[in-house]
């Protein structure tokens, strides 16, 4: 089983689609209850949580061998997130655990990613890391 945070936003949704594309579980975890709209793109469970509350992330993540973090951006406490995020994966023994963020810039820099701003192509090397798997 695959953990996705965020999975309600653009990249945790087309991350979904990918994984479970590939065979993959999922279970997609969101502070939104419209996450449970993510069924419909073959996610195997859905699970409202807010990921500063101890025990939503601990039930979050029991059970799953990989997860996605997709981190809330620009978010106050977004660094407290990620840091509960790690711990708990920590202590669930999750084999493999990505941090996903993602910055737009402006057009006329170049960008730093090896992709450029290509948003697609970096979530396709992502999918195939699980694929890998």
């Amino acid at each position: 089983m695959i953990l996705v945070t965020a999975a309600s936003g653009r990249t945790g949704r087309s991350l979904i689609r990918a994984l479970t594309r590939e065979g993959k579980e999922v279970r997609a975890a969101d502070i939104s209850p419209s996450v449970h709209e993510v069924r419909d793109l073959g996610a195997a469970e859905s699970v409202v949580t807010d990921l500063l509350e101890p025990a939503e992330l601990r039930k979050a993540t029991e059970g799953v061998e990989s997860a996605v973090h997709i981190g809330p951006l620009f978010h106050q406490h977004e660094a407290d997130i990620g840091r509960a995020v790690v711990a708990e994966a920590r202590r669930h023994d999750v084999r493999h655990f990505v941090q996903f963020g993602a910055r737009r810039y402006a057009a006329a820099r170049p960008s730093p990613y090896p992709f450029g701003d290509d948003w697609a192509a970096a979530v396709s090397v992502l999918i195939h890391s699980f694929t890998d798997m």
